[in-house]
């Protein structure tokens, strides 16, 4: 089986990472298996399959690349026999983290981002991330680039949500970005 064209685009948007790959032009073709690796520190971790995709399709969106996380993907192709082609060269893309930054503010805790790459989403959620008790939600605002959060302990580890609205209802960006104040 023909090798497919590397992974060679990748767009990352709040939440997700969007991949496209040039297509296999057998004519016997079957699909498409993506592999991806999380970066863990200075190395990758461990290179699995995430999706199979019929074989007219070159793109994939991957909603579960944590907030400012970096993912390599590698794509493979198979056909009606069930051969399969070797992985193709590795692409990696780190995720956008909206440009979250923690400040100390006259008492308060200030959270700032780039409303930019927020486009889309309505409403912004932090919670605070308790090892005991359930998560706590301790402000939320409408999307804007800043929000005043109450005092909180330095070392506490909180959970940044964007939302947007559809059709059924709210959805969260998956997963929540991490931060712990300062």
């Amino acid at each position: 089986v023909a090798l497919p064209g590397k992974a060679q685009e990748a767009q990352s948007v709040l939440g997700r990472v969007e991949l496209r790959w040039a297509p296999n032009v057998e004519p016997d073709l079957a699909g498409y298996e993506v592999w991806r690796a999380l970066a863990g520190g200075s190395d990758f971790g461990d290179e699995a399959p995430i999706a199979r995709v019929p074989g007219g399709t070159t793109a994939l969106v991957d909603p579960t690349v944590g907030c400012g996380q970096t993912a390599r993907y590698r794509v493979r192709a198979s056909d009606a026999d069930g051969l399969e082609s070797l992985l193709s060269d590795p692409l990696a893309i780190k995720s956008q983290d909206a440009g979250l930054r923690l400040s100390r503010r006259e008492g308060a805790v200030l959270l700032s981002w780039d409303p930019q790459s927020t486009e889309g989403f309505t409403e912004l959620r932090v919670r605070e991330i308790r090892s005991v008790l359930p998560n706590r939600e301790i402000a939320s605002s409408e999307v804007g680039g800043e929000l005043v959060l109450p005092e909180l302990e330095s070392g506490t580890e909180l959970a940044v949500v964007f939302v947007r609205a559809s059709a059924t209802g709210e959805t969260e960006s998956a997963p929540p970005c991490r931060l712990v104040v300062p």
